[in-house]
């Protein structure tokens, strides 16, 4: 980590920064920018003083949690600005009907306490959801050395997670509790590959995900990390296919770059991306049969729709390149066809509790 001085003026460049995207892009820029101070503090995360027009954001919080949750900290601060500067609420209770107001503004909830960032589901919790539990015990058979066996292991949890969705929307979709979710570290460039993987997760895992800015600590530098939305059982899962390919991948490579002979790393990537790419035909293929077989077919969920545009109202759609195909991207397309989910779900993200906001 940097030294303190560096730190303090590298993430007060970056909350300035992001406060005036904010300001923009929520609010048509009708706030004058604030002064911005970190402190050490860990009883809250950040403060509004309307005196001296400072914004401070906790220190422990930046390092601690993820970017995310520091911007969602940022945006209620600035809804209490919003309410004092702009609607004039002064007089009004801090947590009252001007800051409620700047909340829907910004897109963020108006309870102290509450956050739409998602937080690990504990053991307990993984088992009082019914849909977690058979799917962790499904993909926990599916280690079995009998490819048959494992290959059935995953098609029936696939067959369970999509029946879940169907089932819960036809209920009442309405009642899901959605929240948001980083998917791995922030960096400051992407692999084509873990893109591949992140259009996996929204095309087959029933969440939406966005790449916003995001600070990367190692550097003090913005650069950008999914952001998924869903029910929390859908990340909890999205978050396990990721930590899972993450890990699978070096051992997939090592094992083909033995038995190939190879000695450079050069057609590694290559390799990643066919895998990622022969997991989805596989994961089509799965699709396409219960969709004859079991009559299940994804339409999609509203709701969720309804929840995503809400926090992204301006949201613009980009397409990707074709990406050249290599002999190694062959190999690894081949091998990720026959890639099995097999291990317990665990999300890898911090499970810290929120702490106040003034």
């Amino acid at each position: 980590m940097p030294d303190s001085n560096t730190f303090d003026s590298q993430i007060g460049l970056a909350l300035a920064d992001q406060w005036n995207f904010f300001n923009n892009y929520y609010l048509s820029d009708q706030l004058r920018e604030p002064s911005f101070t970190l402190f050490e503090g860990t009883s809250q995360f950040g403060y509004w003083a309307p005196e001296s027009r400072i914004i401070g954001i906790s220190k422990p919080h930046i390092k601690e949690h993820s970017w995310t949750r520091v911007m969602e900290t940022l945006k209620h601060e600035m809804a209490h600005q919003y309410a004092s500067e702009v609607l004039q609420g002064e007089k009004e209770p801090p947590h009252g009907d001007a800051f409620k107001y700047a909340c829907h503004k910004l897109r963020i909830s108006s309870k102290a306490k509450e956050s739409w960032y998602f937080q690990n589901l504990s053991d307990s919790q993984s088992a009082q959801n019914p849909v977690i539990a058979k799917v962790s015990k499904l993909l926990s058979l599916a280690q079995s050395p009998n490819e048959n066996e494992a290959q059935s292991a995953m098609k029936k949890a696939r067959e369970l997670l999509l029946r879940y969705q169907i089932n819960e929307g036809e209920i009442d979709s309405s009642t899901n509790t959605y929240q948001f979710l980083e998917i791995g570290p922030a960096k400051l460039k992407f692999s084509k590959w873990e893109k591949k993987l992140m259009s996996i997760l929204q095309d087959y895992f029933f969440v939406k995900i966005i790449w916003i800015p995001s600070l990367v600590k190692s550097k003090l530098k913005i650069g950008s990390v999914p952001l998924a939305h869903g029910s929390n059982a859908n990340l909890a899962m999205a978050d396990y296919v990721y930590d899972y390919f993450c890990k699978l991948l070096p051992k997939l490579w090592k094992d083909f770059k033995q038995s190939s002979n190879l000695t450079s790393d050069r057609p590694r990537m290559d390799y990643y991306l066919g895998v990622t790419y022969g997991f989805a035909e596989k994961l089509s293929e799965q699709n396409k049969q219960l969709a004859s077989s079991k009559s299940l077919v994804w339409s999609g969920d509203p709701n969720l729709d309804e929840f995503y545009y809400n926090i992204h109202p301006h949201i613009q759609v980009r397409r990707s390149s074709q990406n050249q195909v290599h002999e190694s991207f062959r190999d690894g397309q081949q091998r990720g066809r026959a890639v099995t989910l097999n291990k317990p779900i665990v999300s890898s993200q911090d499970s810290s509790s929120t702490k106040l906001l003034s």
